[in-house]
């Protein structure tokens, strides 16, 4: 069996588990309730009813490193807050924020939501919203030294004077904590993605031990699914293969209709401990199965081109999902 090398967050899960449920029992989640105008002065007509302010209890989040984002002593990193109830409520922004570490100590921060000024979402059951940050976790501001500040491992949004903990990839925020937030924006709702709507492949794309998975959508329609994949090594009959995985925090991602979306594995290509000296460290894979996961429903499965041996016990490191097919 699989071994995760990273635990994923409980309470992260716990939403998307809800989601995958609550798709599998309804289909399609419902659409933002719409809010009826105020009836003409000349007759009778629908009330308003007004949407209520989202509350920290019923939303859930994480923040979760853009994979290949790093440059000019930058990186890009994704929160998403989802709505947990059943019904619709409205985000009031921009929301506050701070760094917690690895004791849940606030750390330094400094966060700014550009263009400025207050905005709203309205979010519907279980639907989220997200926005774009920048910051820099390796160029020291001034009175800082190196590491820049202690590692920052959750990000704390407070909302309506509650916070909601949204579990990070563990990194140091430099510049006392500056970070540049967007707005929130909500992601349009779609169903969750099937395997049978998905094509996989598993190919090399440069070095002996770098292959790039990629998951095509065959469908008209956009799907969603957890951007975070997690594979299974499987030989020539199908039987399953040590597969050790490290992966990063979850988060949700939608593929296009017709869209593709892709992940980097780094395979290992050292013996580990216990492999034969000799020959093959382990059974060449020739397969590789995707779920089942979270807002995927179904097994889907790859070939490996061309076959290999995936060293230290199926060793594998596994970038989350972007849009499109960068490796090629």
């Amino acid at each position: 069996m699989r071994q995760r090398t990273i635990a994923v967050i409980a309470g992260v899960v716990g939403v998307l588990l809800a989601v995958a449920a609550y798709a599998a029992a309804e289909g399609t989640p419902p659409r933002p309730v719409s809010v009826p105008t105020k009836p003409p002065a000349t007759g009778p007509g629908p009330v308003e009813i007004p949407v209520p302010a989202c509350t920290a209890a019923k939303l859930a989040a994480s923040y979760t490193l853009d994979p290949f984002s790093q440059g000019l002593g930058h990186v890009s990193y994704t929160l998403i807050i989802q709505n947990g109830a059943r019904t619709s409520c409205v985000l009031h922004g921009p929301p506050s924020f701070r760094l917690l570490g690895r004791r849940e100590q606030a750390l330094p921060t400094h966060a700014s939501t550009s263009p400025g000024g207050h905005y709203d979402v309205t979010l519907a059951p279980l639907q989220w919203a997200q926005a774009e940050s920048r910051f820099s976790p390796d160029v020291p501001g001034p009175g800082e030294g190196s590491p820049c500040e202690p590692t920052a491992t959750a990000l704390r949004i407070g909302i309506g004077g509650a916070g909601v903990i949204a579990p990070m990839n563990p990194t140091p925020v430099c510049e006392h904590g500056a970070i540049s937030f967007e707005p929130l924006a909500a992601v349009p709702i779609h169903p969750a993605c099937r395997a049978a709507g998905l094509r996989a492949t598993f190919k090399r794309v440069g070095g002996r031990g770098d292959y790039g998975l990629a998951l095509e959508n065959k469908r008209a329609g956009a799907c969603w699914l957890d951007g975070v994949p997690e594979l299974q090594l499987l030989g020539r009959s199908g039987r399953e293969l040590p597969t050790d995985e490290v992966y990063s925090e979850p988060y949700l991602i939608v593929v296009a209709p017709h869209g593709e979306v892709s992940s980097l594995a780094m395979l290992s290509t050292r013996r580990g401990p216990g492999e034969p000296r000799h020959g093959p460290c382990e059974s060449k894979a020739a397969k590789v199965e995707i779920g089942p996961i979270v807002g995927f429903r179904g097994r889907i499965k790859a070939a490996v081109t061309p076959l290999t041996s995936v060293c230290h016990h199926g060793h594998m490191t596994l970038s989350g999902l972007v849009q499109g097919f960068p490796f090629s």
